[in-house]
């Protein structure tokens, strides 16, 4: 479990470029298994983060896949019920993150 995890920590703080297609790709897919593994261990808290880090990236790629890549990411921290009391809060800041950006579609979809 601790390899997996810092090997995905390291693709997911890698930098990418806007042009590179492959590893925007390969980054969206550790951030999603990042996500998935944060969900099995029930750590609430590293979801939150990566949610939250992960916003730069998220620039790169197209509306339709960032507001696929957060919806995942905000659903299985739901899924998690962890009962943290933050789950209103994280949904809160990425409604208000996606009108910044002008996410239109998500930040329906977040409310």
């Amino acid at each position: 479990y601790k390899t997996a995890r810092s090997l995905l920590e390291k693709l997911v703080q890698l930098e990418t470029k806007i042009d590179d297609e492959e590893s925007a790709r390969i980054k969206e897919s550790a951030i999603l298994s990042l996500g998935k593994l944060f969900k099995e261990i029930k750590d609430a808290k590293a979801l939150a983060a990566l949610i939250k880090t992960t916003r730069p990236f998220l620039g790169l790629v197209s509306k339709a896949k960032a507001a696929k890549l957060v919806r995942t990411l905000v659903d299985l921290f739901l899924d998690m019920e962890a009962g943290t009391g933050d789950e209103v809060s994280l949904c809160q800041e990425n409604i208000e993150w996606a009108k910044s950006e002008n996410r239109t579609f998500l930040r329906q979809e977040l409310e």
